[in-house]
This record gives structure tokens, sequence and C-alpha cells, in this order.
């Protein structure tokens, strides 16, 4: 068909350079993506990545929110034995952020509303997740009443 509307060697060549384009950007992914959940972890806001693709690791995401361009990597599990939960933990030390449960992809996780950490969730982290936000609770509440901390 490109043939026929002048003037021809442009249109051919054109089809021609994109077709190897997309063949090389196919053959040269080793990985395919069926699908994919994330999240930023400078703002939180979803990331996303196109589904049916192939792409190789590290591949760097971008975050459309805060301009962020994370990295997606492969972290292999030890031989060892895998622990039984992760213990959730903040980025930052001085975090005073609340830990919720938020869905990605099907699966739970604890999410820090403040700092953005995220562990998996199993119920020995929850239940330190919930201690803790009850902790914060009343330390909020002691300073909203102007009491001295002892």
């Amino acid at each position: 068909m490109l043939l026929w509307i002048p003037p021809h060697y442009p249109w051919v060549t054109a089809a021609f350079l994109a077709g190897a384009y997309l063949a090389f950007r196919d053959w040269t992914g080793k990985y395919a993506v069926y699908s994919f959940a994330g999240i930023c972890p400078r703002c939180g806001s979803p990331l996303s990545l196109g589904v049916d693709r192939k792409i190789d690791l590290p591949h760097t995401l971008t975050c459309f929110h805060c301009h962020f361009e994370p990295r997606l990597e492969v972290q292999f599990a030890g031989t060892g034995e895998a622990p039984a939960f992760e213990e959730p933990e903040h980025q930052l030390p001085e975090c005073v952020g609340l830990w919720k449960k938020r869905w990605l992809a099907d699966s739970p996780f604890l999410y820090c509303e403040l700092c953005h950490a995220g562990v998996p969730w199993t119920e020995p982290a929850a239940e330190l997740a919930n201690a803790e936000n009850e902790r914060a609770e009343i330390l909020s509440r002691l300073t909203d009443e102007g009491r001295p901390l002892i």
C-alpha cells in the first residue's frame, strides 16, 4: 500500500525503520510484564507500567505525581529460611505517621502515610503496627491537652 502513495521512498523507509525499532524493542526485553502494581516511594501515589510488554531489569519507572524516577529491581531471597514476617519500620527514624492497611494488586500491605514505608500485611506485623498506632494516639492526645511528658 505504501508503494502507491507518492512520494514512495520516504513512506517505505519510515515503515521499515518503525518496524525495525518495534522488533528490536520487543526482542531485547528479558521479562514479560503481565501485571504490575506499585507505589512511589517518595509521594505514595500509584505507579503504572504497561502490560503485555517486555522490559529489562533494572527498569526505571516515572511517577507522574512528583516526577520521581524509582527503579524496579530484582531482589532474590536468600537460601536460608524466610522470616515469618517483616516488622513494620519507618523509612525515617523521626517519622510519626500512622500505619494503615492498603490494597495493591489484590494483596494487602501496611503503609505509613507520612514516610511511605510499606511491608506485606501479616497478622504479627498488623499487631505491631496497631500497637504503634495506639502509642502515637496517646502521645497525640497528651500533646493536645498540654500535659508535660515525663
